[in-house]
């Protein structure tokens, strides 16, 4: 009996030890890749746009708190924004991200538009350049809209429009 209690206590420490081993070579690797990424600003949390340049335009223009709010939240890979009004959801989107400091890149995996607009982002990428600055988070990129080719059966880029947005933290 004291036997099989001393040889379960061995089996309990090296599995304890094996646990708690050091790491891998792997491990120490991907945390050499991304460690200058741990002293990024975070983009976790909950944003809303408050302003957004067009095409052409020099200055930045107000987003309408009032009529249309929009709000991004941004989890540590995910994010979602919805663009409401009093009445119903008018915009949303969504899915995975990857961010550097510089570069914030979203993998759109639902995107809902207004009806006034045809523009659907499903399964694409956005590169934006970006930077935090306090509580405001500045990005711009283009977003290219694709449709399927029928003769060659690829996604062709069909149109691309600008985005260039300041959002701050809520």
């Amino acid at each position: 009996m004291k036997k099989s209690s001393t040889i379960i206590a061995v089996i309990l420490l090296f599995i304890a030890f094996a646990c708690s081993s050091p790491k891998s070579a792997e491990k120490e690797l991907m945390e050499k890749k991304t460690g200058d990424l741990a002293d990024l600003p975070t983009l976790e949390g909950s944003w809303k746009l408050v302003k957004f340049k067009e095409v052409g335009d020099s200055i930045y223009t107000s987003w309408p708190q009032d009529i249309n709010p929009k709000i991004k939240l941004v989890t540590d890979k995910h994010f979602t924004w919805v663009s409401y009004d009093n009445q119903a959801v008018i915009a949303s989107g969504g899915g995975t991200y990857n961010y550097d400091g510089e570069n914030y890149i979203e993998n759109i995996d639902f995107f809902k538009q207004s009806e006034m607009e045809s523009a659907d982002l499903t399964g694409t990428s956005v590169d934006f350049n970006c930077r935090l600055v306090g509580d405001k988070w500045y990005h711009s990129g283009y977003a290219k809209e694709y449709e399927l080719n029928p003769e060659s059966l690829e996604y062709v880029v069909v149109d691309s429009f600008w985005i260039d947005e300041i959002w701050e933290r809520m």
